[in-house]
């Protein structure tokens, strides 16, 4: 009903004859009703006015807000909240938000960032008169160009305080300060010139005047600062680089047993047990504890290649159900600290989101730079030092890195493991991890990964980053990994699932595996795992360490 009908219909209704006796409460009536009248026109004009969404919160981590006409105040994002053209994007020191337009187009904004959506007005039936325009006034962002931008190049811009950046068909990153600017190209060209008379905020596309381009090939950093007259290209090794990482089946099932908490005795026992004895120590394990899943698994990165590549190891992975209330009311009493808490739906998380969260979460890296894999061996008593280590129960093989002979192992438990090697924990009497350590994140240290081929060579492969999630909240994991070799292009390695009060988590899916632990104080976790490929399998170990 149109707002003058509306009104119309109350005036013909309450304007009419009446006894003097109820005159004062008739016109009190009418007075009342009008004024909810024009409150109801207010809301109805502002409804039919509000714009169409310009897209939606994938992904969201830690904390990150939205503020813009569409909003009666500042709002914090959740995982599937519309944005609108207009909305100020803003996210804490440890937030990082995902962005995915109706153009499938992707923004994502690293922590202590700010981008406004200046513009994005996407044109279905003609993509070439899309409008599309971000303002990045302080942070780092990535833009993965939609359908819009692609067709659109002409029509879109990212700003930053002290230059334009245009596109062509592109997936970049850009760290933007108030006297610099730093990109890096995965994908396409970006043409970055600073603002000047002939290169205005204002406008749309590439300006031309002093403009640098920068193609996705070139293996270089675009860089410039309001002492340059204009960008300058420097090679991707430089120091202080924006965050940033380049990033894009068959073995036979193996059944795995439960092995949690185990007695000294048997850990000194299984530390000093060949490979051809730790059937029985698995087999002990799993009469102290509950059946746990069954998972598909092999060897990890140090293992030997059989004839086939392939092996059927008896693997031990922890049980992670709690079998308790107790464990849920300590969980339930914990802290409430969302700092760092990955809030995308689990229904609508895909791969891709774990993709660019990897990316966004890179050490201040480059594509085809960093390797997790060492060298070379690590030194020993460094090794020793650590909480959870990876040990053997042999001997160590020639190309292990950060494996510790049997007896390196002394004053450990045994954690999760296959039948050539375990992680070990230290046994400091404790056996639960500690109360109120709420969301922790976790950078990777070492990794050793290993493709292996089916009917041919194992080799080892690179591995260019990856995050660790646990929330001790809600006993739940997040993990990734990024890697790669030219026999199989880039991998990635993705798991979810729980962990248990004694700080075991493992998860399985229908053609990947893992399993692993953290330090009772939560300051290291290692895991194994595996992925089957279409022409073999990836096997490896990690080591993981909390921030300072």
């Amino acid at each position: 009903m149109h707002t003058e009908q509306f009104l119309h219909k109350l005036t013909q209704r309450f304007i009419s004859p009446v006894k003097p006796g109820k005159q004062v409460l008739s016109l009190t009536m009418t007075a009342l009703l009008f004024q909810s009248a024009a409150a109801y026109a207010q809301k109805n004009e502002h409804d039919q006015k509000k714009q169409p969404a310009a897209g939606h919160v994938s992904l969201v981590i830690g904390i990150a807000y939205a503020e813009g006409p569409e909003r009666s105040k500042r709002q914090k994002l959740s995982s599937g909240m519309p944005v609108y053209e207009k909305d100020r994007l803003v996210t804490s020191s440890g937030g990082h938000v995902h962005i995915r337009f109706i153009d499938n187009g992707l923004v994502s904004l690293r922590p202590d960032s700010q981008l406004e959506i200046a513009h994005y007005t996407y044109n279905a039936s003609m993509p070439e008169k899309s409008t599309i325009k971000f303002n990045l006034e302080e942070g780092i962002a990535r833009s993965v160009s939609g359908t819009g931008a692609k067709a659109a190049r002409h029509r879109f811009r990212m700003n930053t305080p002290i230059a334009a950046i245009g596109v062509r068909g592109t997936d970049f990153v850009v760290s933007a300060g108030k006297q610099d600017v730093r990109a890096i190209v995965n994908e396409g060209i970006i043409v970055v010139a600073p603002f000047s008379d002939q290169c205005t905020a204002s406008a749309l596309g590439p300006c031309n005047v002093n403009a640098v381009e920068l193609n996705g090939l070139s293996k270089q950093m675009l860089e410039y600062n309001t002492l340059l007259d204009k960008p300058r290209l420097v090679p991707v090794n430089a120091p202080d680089l924006p965050d940033v990482s380049q990033q894009q089946s068959s073995a036979p099932e193996k059944k795995q047993v439960t092995a949690s908490e185990q007695t000294s005795d048997q850990d000194q026992q299984a530390s000093s047990e060949s490979d051809n004895s730790s059937t029985e120590k698995d087999s002990t394990a799993s009469e102290e504890q509950t059946a746990g899943q069954k998972t598909s698994g092999t060897n990890s990165s140090q293992t030997e290649n059989t004839d086939n590549n392939t092996a059927s190891d008896s693997s031990a992975i922890p049980d992670n159900t709690t079998d308790s209330s107790t464990a849920d009311n300590e969980a339930a009493s914990e802290g409430s600290d969302t700092s760092g808490i990955i809030q995308g739906a689990d229904t609508d998380t895909t791969d891709e989101d774990i993709r660019e969260t990897i990316t966004d979460r890179l050490s201040d890296s480059l594509p085809g730079v960093i390797d997790y894999t060492p060298t070379a061996p690590l030194d020993t008593n460094a090794l020793k030092r650590r909480q959870l280590a990876w040990g053997r129960w042999g001997q160590t093989m020639p190309n292990d890195v950060y494996m510790l002979k049997p007896g390196d192992l002394s004053g450990r438990k045994v954690t999760v493991g296959n039948t050539r090697y375990a992680l070990y924990r230290l046994d400091t009497g404790a056996t639960e991890v500690q109360a109120g350590l709420g969301d922790v994140n976790l950078n990777l240290r070492h990794a050793q990964v290993n493709y292996n081929e089916k009917g041919g060579s194992t080799d080892a492969m690179r591995v260019s980053g990856g995050w660790l999630n646990i929330n001790f909240n809600n006993q739940t994991f997040r993990t990734g990994l990024t890697m790669d070799h030219n026999k199989t292009g880039d991998v990635l390695f993705s798991a979810e699932g729980d962990i248990n009060k004694h700080g075991y988590f493992s998860s399985k899916t229908n053609d990947s595996q893992m399993a692993g632990a953290v330090s009772l104080d939560s300051r290291e976790a290692g895991y194994f795992f595996e992925k089957q490929l279409e022409n073999g399998f990836i096997e490896g170990t990690t080591l993981w360490e909390r921030p300072e």
